[in-house]
């Protein structure tokens, strides 16, 4: 049997092997970036209702505040402007737009911030409300508990990206509503999504480095194991081509043995003995210059 090394050995990347590393490199993008979606939905979610969470806490804050001052169109407009300062400072600057929405969707009054200036009615407009996300009519929305959440949706049902966050006030029969872009959230997601994806991706890396540094260790061990039967091979194949050269003298030593068996002679024994010592000599001589 010939022992020889694989079909492109000189090369550790060559073959099914660069193929395979390959696939399992695009194999790790491909669940990176699906880690990374998943993540970012979660993230998404968070971010969302973190600011949901806080638009319900500044109107409820400002409609405490109105219900004690009163409702005089000139105080709530003033109250208004400056609640809005406030609030979005304490947002950490993302705007906040305030407005006092009736109970048929008439807007009462709004702050210098409302994302939907000029628009005297929300009427029109339908809601995503959380935390199930219908969608419904805004009056339908507010009419169903005393706040909600959600996010805004224009008359043809398109998404402005604008969250708002309702609280009711009973002494009015108002809806003060806070209403923010997600464009502030969307950067948060943005950097968010970049810091997910650098870390899988150089996780992924790792793993890749990891596995080359392996397969070059088996690689390395497979040439060494194939270079050592190759070497017996050969070996094995001078034995075998030298065997011939020692036939002759172990046949001589076969004969002088049966003549030294035979005689009784002295001189001729000590001839048979020295001959006997002289073919192994040479035999011994011949093992010594072999490279076996």
């Amino acid at each position: 049997m010939t022992i020889s090394s694989p079909a492109g050995s000189g090369s550790l990347f060559g073959g099914p092997a660069r193929w395979g590393l390959l696939a399992l490199t695009g194999g790790l993008i491909i669940v990176c970036a699906v880690l990374v979606s998943a993540l970012s939905a979660q993230q998404e979610q968070s971010l969302v209702q973190a600011a949901l969470a806080l638009q319900a806490q500044a109107a409820h804050a400002i409609r405490s505040s109105i219900e004690a001052t009163g409702y005089s169109a000139g105080n709530v407009d003033a109250q208004l402007h400056d609640a809005a300062q406030l609030v979005t400072e304490r947002a950490g600057g993302s705007p906040l737009g305030i407005a006092v929405v009736s109970s048929d969707g008439l807007i009462m009054a709004s702050s210098v911030n409302f994302p939907l200036s000029g628009t005297n009615s929300l009427s029109s407009y339908k809601v995503l409300k959380a935390p199930d996300w219908r969608e419904l009519q805004f009056p339908a929305a507010l009419a169903d508990s005393i706040g909600c959440t959600g996010e805004l949706l224009l008359p043809t049902g398109a998404r402005p990206g604008i969250l708002f966050a309702a609280d009711y006030s009973p002494a009015s029969a108002w809806q003060v509503i806070v209403l923010q872009r997600r464009d502030g959230i969307n950067r948060q997601l943005s950097i968010a999504r970049m810091y997910l994806l650098i870390s899988f991706l150089s996780l992924a890396l790792l793993l890749t480095l990891l596995i080359v540094a392996f397969y070059l260790s088996l690689a390395a061990g497979l040439s060494s194991a194939i270079r050592s039967a190759v070497a017996l091979e050969e070996a094995t194949i001078r034995f075998q081509e030298n065997l011939g050269e020692f036939r002759r003298p172990l046949h001589n030593i076969q004969g002088l043995a049966d003549m030294l068996s035979i005689t009784e002679d002295p001189d001729e024994r000590n001839g048979y003995l020295k001959e006997i010592k002289g073919e192994v000599g040479m035999i011994i001589s011949r093992l010594e210059s072999s490279e076996l």
